[in-house]
């Protein structure tokens, strides 16, 4: 899409991101990305992930190795139902809103997922673009693996949910 994207090269790059509590995630909330993957490696590929600080109670917006977009929270997977395929610009979505959790690809709704999760992030105040973080080391900060192999952009992660038109326009490319 941008040609200022986020180009990552899959072994070690990645950014941390010091949270506030605009970022707490909890119940309500709204993620939206511009991914492009060069590669799919053999696990799941991070958009972004935050923890807990020991691997449990944790937050992430991946690429799973079966090509399907997941959140994970708590401990549970949610996926799509469509695989988002590699080598073209894809928009991606999440949109949480109490006990609902939907899955947008395209700026369409691909998958709905109902969910009582609720991700407990302990002391972490870290939010981590293009990698996994798990326990060992810091576990609120230490890359454990997981890059992205490809570009980023227009990562937006909101304190609100998105209305199924407003994620239809970003997906449609605007802002």
């Amino acid at each position: 899409q941008n040609p200022r994207s986020i180009r990552l090269d899959g072994t070690n790059d990645y950014f941390t991101v010091t949270t506030t509590s605009l970022l707490n995630l909890n119940q309500v909330f709204t993620f939206t990305a511009w991914i492009y993957l060069d590669q799919l490696l053999s696990d799941d590929m991070e958009i972004f992930m935050r923890s807990d600080g020991t691997g449990q109670n944790e937050l992430n917006f991946a690429i799973e190795d079966d090509e399907k977009l997941a959140v994970h929270i708590d401990g549970s997977t949610y996926k799509s139902n469509s695989t988002v395929g590699i080598a073209q610009w894809l928009h991606v979505a999440g949109v949480r809103n109490g006990s609902s959790l939907k899955l947008y690809i395209n700026g369409v709704l691909d998958k709905t997922h109902s969910t009582t999760k609720t991700p407990n992030f302990g002391s972490c105040n870290t939010l981590n673009l293009a990698s996994d973080i798990d326990s060992g080391g810091n576990g609120c900060t230490t890359p454990r693996g997981n890059y992205w192999k490809g570009k980023l952009d227009d990562i937006r992660i909101y304190d609100r949910a998105l209305t199924d038109a407003q994620i239809a326009s970003l997906g449609a490319g605007n802002p």
